[in-house]
This record gives C-alpha cells, sequence and structure tokens, in this order.
C-alpha cells in the first residue's frame, strides 16, 4: 500500500561458532501521512549449544541489531523515533528482546519469531507454517498488521460561538 522511500541493508553479525552465517539488517523506510515509518528486519545468530541468557551469542547479536537501528535513526534511545517496527527470527525470547528494546510497547512472538513496534498493534496473532520437514518453517510465524493512517480531523462546531457577557467573562457552548 506504501511505497518505499529507502531501502538498505548492512552486515550485523556473523555467527561466531555453529554455521558462521552472516547476518544482515534490512531497514525500510514507507511514509504515511507525511511521517516516516521505519521497518527493520533481523535473522538473528543461532547456536543449538547456546544458552539463552545474557551471555549468549543469540543476546549479543540483538544488541548489535538494536545498535545497527539506533545507527539507522541517529538516536540514542528507540525512544527518540516515533514509528519504528523490528521484525524477525531473533532467536531469543520475549524477556530478551524487553531488556534490549524497552521502549518497544506493542509485541507479538512465537518465541523465537518477533513483532516489535513503538506504536500499538491494530491486531496480531501467530500462525502455524507446518512443522519441521513439513512446512515453510521448523516454528510459528507471527504477524501484525498496523492502522498507520492518521486520523482526519473533527473539527469542532460550536452550539454557541465564544461571546462576551461581561469584563472576564466569556460563555460558548460546543456540539
Amino acid at each position: 500500500k506504501q511505497p518505499f522511500v529507502s531501502t538498505y541493508y548492512e552486515l550485523v553479525n556473523t555467527d561466531p561458532t555453529y554455521d558462521k552465517w552472516e547476518r544482515h539488517g534490512q531497514h525500510v523506510q514507507i511514509q504515511v501521512g507525511g511521517e516516516l515509518v521505519h521497518i527493520f528486519h533481523y535473522h538473528n545468530t543461532y547456536d543449538p549449544d547456546d544458552g539463552t541468557d545474557t551471555n549468549s551469542s543469540e543476546y549479543a547479536g540483538m544488541e548489535k541489531f538494536r545498535d545497527f537501528i539506533l545507527d539507522r535513526i541517529n538516536a540514542q534511545a528507540l525512544s527518540e523515533r516515533g514509528r519504528i517496527v523490528a521484525l524477525g527470527d531473533f532467536n531469543i525470547n520475549g524477556t530478551m528482546v524487553d531488556t534490549l528494546m524497552p521502549d518497544l510497547i506493542d509485541k507479538q512472538s512465537d518465541w523465537v519469531d518477533h513483532v516489535v513496534a513503538m506504536f500499538d498493534f491494530e491486531n496480531s496473532g501467530v500462525y502455524s507454517t507446518g512443522g519441521a520437514g513439513a512446512g515453510l518453517s521448523d516454528h510459528d510465524a507471527v504477524w501484525a498488521s498496523f492502522d498507520l493512517e492518521p486520523p482526519a480531523p473533527d473539527a469542532m462546531t460550536w452550539a454557541s460561538q465564544p461571546a462576551s457577557t461581561n469584563t472576564g467573562t466569556i460563555t460558548m457552548a460546543a456540539t
């Protein structure tokens, strides 16, 4: 529905131990009602022998992705920019996402796949991809829809216009 204003990708991380795959972050901007919306995507490192704590390679990969986002929006904190969506196969649980990106207010996750945003989803959920060997992925996927259109102004109308009744007093009534 909205054309891309710009697209960008960059190497964010290389798997440190398991498969050595290069992991790129993508950044797309769309314009909605005169406001830029930043959409970021990342498929994080995964090491089946690694833990799920803040010392894991997955956590370190997400720190690099968060830093990639901050660099792209030229900010010290996500809260400095309003319309941000981050999504992908993060390979970490939601608690870790909350720790790394506390400013993101709406979240949908199936544990490894996440959609997180600086603004509320209109709707979100999880859907089955068929499972390992039988479908599109080895785990369920997540989705979210957003109402990106700014609200139309609802101009105020008067039942009685503001009028001076005496010095220092005004009367009026809105419809």
